[in-house]
């Protein structure tokens, strides 16, 4: 089938031309319509002409689809829409009948690139299968998930995937989707993990998988404060996939649409403290080095909006290192991937991957978040003072600079960006982005956190059932082999066996009760303290869940805490953090100085003199945060 001529908006499926593939789209148009993200919803009942894509060169579904309804998924808002009308190239889908009519059908024109052409396409991966909220919410009982339409691979909530539980599906991209997740720890300790899955198209081919494994392993290795942390890589029912840190919080995007609806500028300290966090990310992982010593070279590729996360406690992290892999695994470092609204020229053009690329998106992502505007949408040279009075000309210097169409124009480094972003930061009001983030998603944020502990509860009433079949199982098969006069025998006399039974049962526990402990904690702590030298020795001392040398040694601390061999770990370690904190100190970042100091204090609770130091930078910090509000 020849390709039809392009018009109108393009948007691409996260999944390759297949039958399955063809049938999954058929069945969504036939149901409630395919959901395509949009940051801006356009209004219901609107027509527009629309072009879908298989990923590749695969065949196109044109013609004109009509908006049925508003939907969000996970981090993704958008609109549900269905084909009321097709061209005659187009591949054939069900039509919605235009009955009723609209009185008045709003046209809505492809916004044109900053040059005005009229081959600009918007091209964003957009996930099938996601269902408008209120068919959601008007569906069966809680906890029967019977009712929803299955995800990837039959998938649905509540079911077992490997060691984790899904509970609910946050979002997709091009060649994965990440669900919500529950991984039951020792204990019984329940922890929440983002888990991204390979779609079951790609997991197939064994590029596409080794790109993925390839983004699991590095993004394994990293770990900063402002990078987004895996848990745990690994591959079931056929699928790769990765446990990420979950962040309950909102991405900068959205952050974008909420300061759009409050009707005001937002604040300069806002742009300028987040592009400092990235700024951070992008430093780490530019001077990210081997075993050896010798530079990895890694490049982000895809700094935007999207991919920047703002935790409710005020965390900036960076997610989604797939794209910064990519030449890893390909062996292609001329692979164009990324967002082309952030993209550097070079960038877009192909080429050699270079630090000067993220730098270019983060002065996008900056511009951005000081005027609420797309980049890519501005004539000329980026002035954000023309939209914000109250952007410095320090402030717009460095946003030119970091943008400038020309790498050897740009800043030299993320390191060298980011002091001059700190510098412009101390003489900007203070702020506050926990306050910030509060007043403007507190209570979306609350909901959301209720309706996760909701899941939670129902997947852990899901854990209690099957231990009654198992139970009954076990019985059946033991009895099927006792011979049959042991049974006559046992019918017989069973009160008497059933005391001796018991006598001899006693006499075991008391005996076994005086040993058994001492041996089994010995084990714990020995596998603990060894655990714990080999997180030590790759460097993981602390953060996130129990796989680091400070949760094991806490651990050795609660079996025996007069242990001499965990007394002299803990207090090395503390030692450590606590030069970690002094050289933070030094170079001025006093959010990553007290994170140190906590830490120290976890290792050694009794040191007087770094809980004083904590109380003196946390004093220094409130005094220069009084921040700003949200009215």
């Amino acid at each position: 089938m020849t390709q039809p001529e392009r018009k109108g908006q393009l948007f691409r499926l996260p999944f390759a031309d297949a039958p399955e593939s063809r049938a999954r789209l058929w069945k969504s148009m036939t149901e409630h319509g395919l959901f395509v993200p949009e940051d801006l919803p356009r209004p219901i009942g609107t027509e527009f002409a629309l072009q879908v894509a298989f990923q590749g060169d695969g065949p196109v579904v044109s013609g004109r689809a009509r908006v049925m309804a508003h939907g969000v998924s996970g981090w993704a808002r958008g609109y549900f829409v269905k084909f009321v009308e097709l061209d005659a190239d187009s591949l054939p889908l069900p039509l919605s009948p235009r009955e009723p009519p609209a009185p008045e059908p709003v046209e809505v024109a492809v916004a044109s690139a900053p040059g005005g052409s009229e081959d600009a396409w918007r091209e964003e991966p957009t996930p099938v299968g996601i269902q408008p909220r209120s068919m959601v919410e008007e569906a069966s009982a809680p906890g029967d998930a019977s009712h929803l339409e299955a995800w990837q691979g039959g998938l649905r909530p509540f079911d077992a995937f490997g060691p984790y539980q899904l509970l609910q599906r946050l979002g997709a991209g091009g060649m994965a989707e990440v669900l919500l997740a529950r991984h039951t720890m020792a204990e019984g300790v329940d922890k929440l993990v983002a888990l991204k899955l390979v779609f079951q198209e790609y997991a197939r081919h064994p590029r596409l998988s080794e790109l993925f494994l390839t983004e699991a392993r590095l993004s394994a290795t990293l770990q900063h404060p402002n990078v987004i942390q895996v848990f745990d890589v690994g591959s079931a029912v056929g699928r790769p996939f990765m446990a990420m840190e979950y962040v309950h919080g909102r991405n900068a995007s959205d952050l974008v649409q909420a300061l759009r609806r409050s009707g005001r500028p937002p604040p300069v300290a806002l742009a300028v403290t987040i592009a400092i966090e990235l700024g951070k990310a992008l430093e780490y992982l530019h001077e990210q080095r081997d075993l050896d010593g010798r530079p990895l070279h890694l490049v982000h590729r895809d700094v935007s909006p999207g991919n920047v996360i703002i935790g409710l406690h005020g965390e900036v992290k960076l997610v989604d290192m797939g794209v910064a892999s990519a030449s890893i695994a390909s062996g292609n470092d001329g692979l164009v991937v990324g967002k082309r609204a952030y993209m550097a020229p070079e960038q877009a053009a192909g080429g050699h991957p270079e630090p000067a690329w993220d730098i270019h998106g983060l002065g996008r992502v900056l511009y951005e978040l000081l005027t609420l505007r797309r980049a890519s949408e501005a004539t000329g040279p980026l002035k954000p003072s023309h939209f914000h009075p109250q952007v410095t000309p320090e402030l717009e210097r460095l946003v030119r600079w970091a943008t400038a169409p020309e790498p050897s124009a740009r800043a030299p480094s993320a390191k060298v960006l980011r002091q001059a972003l700190e510098r412009v930061r101390s003489t900007l009001p203070p702020f506050d982005l926990v306050q910030t983030m509060h007043a403007l998603f507190g209570e979306a944020l609350e909901r959301t956190r209720h309706e996760t502990e909701a899941l939670m509860g129902m997947a852990r009433g899901k854990d209690r059932p099957h231990a009654f079949p198992r139970y009954r199982r076990w019985r059946t098969a033991v009895a099927q082999r006792i011979p049959v006069r042991a049974q006559l025998l046992a019918s017989r006399h069973g009160r008497t066996l059933r005391w001796s039974a018991l006598a001899i049962t006693f006499l075991w526990v008391t005996g076994a009760s005086w040993m058994c402990p001492l041996h089994a904690r010995e084990a714990a702590l020995a596998g603990h303290l060894s655990r714990a030298d080999r997180l030590i020795s790759m460097a993981k001392l602390s953060g996130a869940g129990e796989d680091t040398a400070l949760a094991q040694l806490q651990a050795a601390r609660v079996l025996r805490p007069e242990d001499p061999r965990v007394r002299s770990r803990l207090a090395a370690l503390a030692d450590a953090f606590e030069r970690l904190a002094e050289e933070a100190t030094q170079r001025g970042d006093m959010t990553e100085a007290m994170a140190h100091l906590r830490a120290a204090l976890e290792a050694a609770p009794e040191r007087r003199a770094v809980r004083v130091r904590l109380r003196f930078l946390e004093e220094e910090l409130r005094q220069a945060s009084s921040g700003w509000r949200v009215r």
